[in-house]
């Protein structure tokens, strides 16, 4: 028997909640709350109204950025005695359910009906429920990714600036602008080529940074270069301080929630095994589990589709019965998660501190697959052992995949089953025959082939590829 249930859309906004009730007779309730306590009590008082006994409530939301997690949160913990799923839905998919049913209009109140028509038609499963420290985790992941990507912005600007007025700099330094301490400290106290030149060499001796500083060799290379500069002379002296000023608070900051990411990973419920993982960092697993704990997912393949690292699937007429794959990755989900894969797997081929990894990287290369396409195979892979070691609870064995074949080694790919044993080991006999060119053996033989052509048999072409696979028996 079928469990009655009412299906209730909200869609969220900044300051007023849309609500739309569907209920067992498939009539439609609408009204507004506030996004305020008294708010949410309206609805607490609403649902507990028309609340029984074995009534099910499937609660829908967007995820409309921030603005949906204090309601979620409200309705999970305030109706403890009720039977309430919640389910926050992906924008798009809610925006294509509307286009499917034609709907022109498009208000607040109609959003809301959709959201709950949505949830009665297809019954989502409801969203897994995150704690307040995997949401300050996000938070901090996401405030890190924007403060790196303004950090690297400003790391462009300043080489533009050196290549258009002092372009022998990074040549004679070598050093990375993005993290080379000492580059900073020479240009926040000689920004200009001319501050360089007229500088003596023991005040550029004297610039250094922990133990790090120039030789006299680098010093009169330098002293050399600025003075036989090609670079346009320009009033850059106070930009180039502001930006490198700029760079060294921000690279002080990324390091501030680094440090926050990692003391938050601490009292997690999660499984201290991820640390036998080769070449995965503490901020990598901060990034995955701040948009998911692996154990959530079923199987791999689910956790796979969820960080797009499944394969596309391209399946129309002919042209793709020929080619079942267009050879991508969806790359749906955090890109984020991705690139942290990425540099791990370079990482660990690299350094080697991971067989499977590299193994599995040489056994593509030699198949002919590309680079790419074998790292992208790699970044699958390592997730697979994340996923597994997070949801076995056990610690990483290089040897895992040896121990395995050793327990349990493949079978032939062709294998007779219902074939008796001794026939099975019998060796098909070959019969050979030497008939004369003007044989009628040989005519009829030729006669029958061409019959066989005639009927579609063996020499049709596809047709008869076709009937040797459904004839074949091992």
């Amino acid at each position: 028997m079928l469990q009655a249930e009412i299906c209730i859309g909200i869609d969220v906004s900044k300051d007023w909640h849309y609500i739309a009730i569907i209920d067992e007779e498939k009539k439609c309730t609408t009204f507004k709350i506030e996004n305020c306590i008294e708010g949410y009590q309206k609805l607490e008082s609403t649902i507990r109204t028309i609340s029984r006994q074995g009534l099910l409530f499937r609660i829908g939301m967007e995820a409309t950025g921030h603005y949906h997690f204090n309601l979620e949160r409200f309705i999970r913990d305030h109706l403890p005695g009720i039977d309430t799923r919640v389910t926050v839905i992906h924008p798009l998919r809610s925006k294509r359910f509307m286009d499917v049913r034609g709907v022109k209009s498009q208000t607040d109140r109609v959003d809301a009906k959709n959201i709950a028509d949505y949830i009665s038609t297809f019954k989502p499963e409801p969203t897994a429920e995150k704690t307040p420290a995997f949401r300050a985790l996000r938070h901090l992941n996401n405030l890190r990714n924007a403060l790196v990507k303004q950090k690297t912005e400003l790391v462009n600007q300043l080489h533009a600036v050196l290549q258009e007025i002092f372009p022998e700099f990074e040549k004679v330094i070598k050093a990375d602008l993005k993290s080379s301490t000492l580059a900073w400290e020479i240009l926040e106290k000689y920004p200009l080529p001319e501050d360089i030149a007229h500088a003596g060499k023991s005040a550029l001796i004297k610039v250094k940074i922990g133990r790090e500083c120039l030789d006299e060799k680098t010093v009169s290379e330098l002293k050399k270069a600025a003075s036989k500069t090609i670079g346009v002379p320009g009033v850059w002296g106070s930009q180039i301080r502001v930006m490198v000023g700029n760079i060294r608070l921000l690279s002080k900051q990324i390091d501030d929630l680094e440090l926050g990411m990692e003391k938050a990973i601490g009292p997690m419920d999660i499984p201290t095994s991820w640390k036998t993982i080769p070449n995965i960092s503490v901020l990598t697993m901060a990034t995955i589990l701040a948009y998911g704990d692996p154990r959530s997912f079923k199987s791999t393949r689910q956790f796979l589709a969820y960080i797009g690292l499944t394969p596309k699937y391209k399946l129309s007429g002919q042209a793709g019965a020929r080619h079942s794959k267009s050879g991508s990755i969806t790359k749906a989900g955090p890109p984020m998660i991705r690139r942290n894969l990425y540099m791990c797997v370079l990482s660990a081929l690299a350094n080697e501190k991971n067989p499977i990894l590299v193994n599995f990287y040489k056994k593509l290369r030699d198949k002919g697959k590309p680079g790419k396409v074998a790292l992208v195979a790699c970044m699958a892979k390592l997730a697979r052992i994340i996923w597994g070691v997070f949801k076995s609870g056990k610690p990483f064995e290089t040897d895992y995949e040896s121990k395995r074949s050793a327990i349990s080694p493949k079978e032939p790919a062709i294998q007779s089953v219902n074939a008796p044993k001794e026939k099975a080991s019998e060796s098909p006999k070959k019969v050979t025959s030497a008939p004369c060119a003007g044989s009628s053996t040989e005519a009829e033989s030729n006669n029958k082939k061409t019959e066989k052509k005639k009927q579609g048999g063996e020499g049709c072409g596809k047709c008869g590829k076709l009937k040797k696979m459904l004839d074949f028996q091992p």
